[in-house]
């Protein structure tokens, strides 16, 4: 690709783009009911793709090598994620200020219309807090961190896939991963890291 191979380039779009699905998917299957009631998988990945795209296309951006590539998407995907977020909760998101139930429809709706609070599709409101800070708090953590978080939990990577990338230890993997999740865990819930 960095020779101008068009036929290598299209294979790299046609990988990540594979990758990225599966990637939307698995972001959105742990994410709240008050994200996903507004954003679906094709939504996300179209969204994150063209970040993703944009960064492809910009000539200042050398890919040094694919753990180089790993963190670019997950770089986007997780400020795509931040958006969808920021979109969708808060006082001022769609999910605060809209008035339906799903999978309520007619005299159920308007007979419930009134004792409807937006959050209660999500059952646990931190967790909702926690899930989007989530995702703003990796962009806090240090070089290593970060990108261990990319490589493991946004890229769904073993620990010896991302040391192998690295080209490091999969000890040294296991310690930034283990420093990374105390970090996170300090500020949000535990639980969204999983093992």
């Amino acid at each position: 690709m960095r020779a101008g191979d068009q036929n290598a380039r299209e294979q790299l779009v046609s990988n990540i783009y594979e990758r990225l699905e599966g990637m939307t998917r698995r972001m959105l299957k742990h994410a709240p009911s008050a994200v996903v009631r507004w954003d679906q998988t094709g939504d996300l990945l179209h969204s994150a793709w063209f970040r993703i795209e944009r960064a492809l296309a910009d000539e200042s951006i050398e890919l040094q090598d694919e753990a180089h590539l790993f963190r670019l998407i997950a770089r986007h995907l997780r400020f795509q994620l931040i958006e969808v977020y920021r979109r969708n909760v808060g006082a001022y998101g769609i999910d605060a200020n809209h008035g339906s139930q799903v999978g309520v429809t007619g005299e159920e709706s308007r007979a419930s219309a009134v004792a409807w609070h937006p959050s209660d599709d999500t059952n646990d409101v931190g967790r909702l807090v926690a899930w989007g800070e989530f995702h703003q708090q990796v962009e806090q953590l240090s070089e290593r961190e970060k990108t261990v978080v990319d490589l493991l939990w946004y890229q769904g990577l073993s620990h010896e896939e991302a040391a192998t990338l690295l080209g490091v230890d999969a000890k040294t993997v296991q310690r930034a991963w283990r420093r990374a999740k105390i970090t996170l865990a300090s500020k949000l819930d535990p639980s969204l890291l999983g093992d």
